[in-house]
């Protein structure tokens, strides 16, 4: 009779020559495998199945599994042959079979989850967020830094030095944002508006630019400067500006609008102050579109007209409220203009045109008033007689006048 032992794993008795010996131990076919890659003999409880083509599987020993040449997906958890190999995202391996679910960066190609890729078109790239992020900052020579100021260029012909400039905020704090359809408005206008704005960085957006204009006469700006397409290429590369709690509209107008010499512009500017300052909660907030919560960028400048003043304690008026800070409705800071920083930002025409043409209108009012007239003066003594199509369309709009 054959020699015969027990499988030390199952306990099942099997002829001695039909059976493996494992360090020292008998163990019969069922409880041990054979290696494919070394030929060893091993528990199969301790070996492992390894892909090597797609209707290839053969087991594997753990002393060659922790070899250079397979791999275990972190996707499917399953072992691979290297030539099944696709990458590594994040330090854990991807097999062929689970590539779909990710794509190769073609700026860094590296590989990354289908989602976290984005693809440029004017690039014809399919980007990671750090390239993303590369770019964007290359934006450098497109949008300028928050400081940057260059000397003022004059468009249009005003006899009365009646010249705006414009600051408009657009930003995108929606899901909608696509840092390429910002870059291609920012090239855009950069390549086609050069000579007449440019583009500045603001820390209170969040993924826009600030749109500077040079200083143009109304007439420039309304007819000439090209704001319907400007305003349009913001539209169509989804920035924002009125649905943002980000963006304002700044509209300076030159202080020599307001007089030759120091002391008429420093009496003209008071008197607007004062009809600003009248009509912040009555109208003009109605006006801008602003929130209450948006005020402490535009803060009433709460100056009033008593019995006992004059032009002297006026401009002194005046000049405590410039001593306030730029955050008021009426920025005295600048040397060569008065801000307004009134108006919510917009991309609709009418409004923004509406804005500089209320710009327009309430300086001139104020510059052509006796200060004695200001506690009498009416909202409809003031717009009332505008000539302006887009600013008269929008007070009936509003229901303010």
């Amino acid at each position: 009779m054959k020699q015969q032992n027990e499988c030390t794993y199952c306990g099942y008795v099997y002829e001695t020559d039909s059976m493996y010996l494992v360090d020292g131990k008998y163990y019969c076919s069922d409880c041990v495998g054979i290696c494919d890659n070394c030929g060893s003999a091993e528990l199969y409880d301790d070996l492992t199945v390894v892909n090597y083509d797609r209707d290839d599987t053969r087991y594997i020993c753990s002393h060659c599994l922790n070899s250079s040449a397979f791999f275990q997906c972190s996707d499917c958890n399953q072992y691979y042959t290297n030539h099944r190999y696709y990458g590594s995202y994040l330090g854990r391996d991807i097999c062929e079979n689970c590539s779909d679910n990710y794509g190769v960066c073609d700026e860094c190609e590296n590989i990354f989850p289908i989602d976290e890729l984005e693809y440029y078109s004017h690039r014809d790239a399919n980007l990671c967020a750090d390239c993303i992020r590369n770019i964007e900052e290359d934006m450098s020579d497109l949008i300028n830094d928050y400081s940057y100021k260059p000397s003022p260029i004059f468009y249009g012909e005003s006899n009365d030095n009646c010249f705006l400039g414009i600051e408009l905020e657009v930003d995108n704090e929606t899901d909608s944002f696509k840092s390429e359809k910002t870059y291609i408005a920012a090239k855009y206008l950069t390549d086609t508006y050069g000579e007449k704005l440019y583009l500045k960085h603001d820390s209170s957006l969040s993924h826009g630019f600030e749109i500077v204009s040079h200083p143009c006469s109304a007439d420039y700006h309304i007819s000439q400067f090209g704001w319907n397409d400007i305003l349009n290429i913001c539209k169509s590369h989804s920035l924002l500006s009125h649905n943002t709690t980000t963006c304002g509209l700044h509209i300076h107008i030159s202080r020599e609008f307001f007089g030759s010499t120091q002391n008429e512009q420093d009496l003209h500017i008071a008197k607007l102050i004062l009809l600003i300052s009248k009509f912040y909660f009555s109208h003009i907030l109605k006006f801008s579109r602003r929130k209450e919560h948006e005020l402490h960028w535009c803060k009433n400048p709460e100056i009033n007209y008593e019995s006992n003043d004059n032009e002297k304690t006026i401009i002194d008026k005046m000049k405590c409220c410039k001593s306030n800070g730029r955050y008021q409705a009426i920025n005295l800071e600048n040397a060569s203009t008065v801000e307004f920083r009134i108006f919510k930002g917009t991309l609709n025409l009418n409004t923004f045109l509406a804005a500089i043409q209320f710009v327009i209108v309430i300086s001139d009012y104020a510059k052509k008033s006796k200060l004695s007239d200001i506690p009498c003066t009416s909202w409809k003594d003031i717009f009332m007689s505008s000539n302006y199509k887009e600013l008269n369309e929008y007070l009936k709009r509003m229901e303010l006048i």
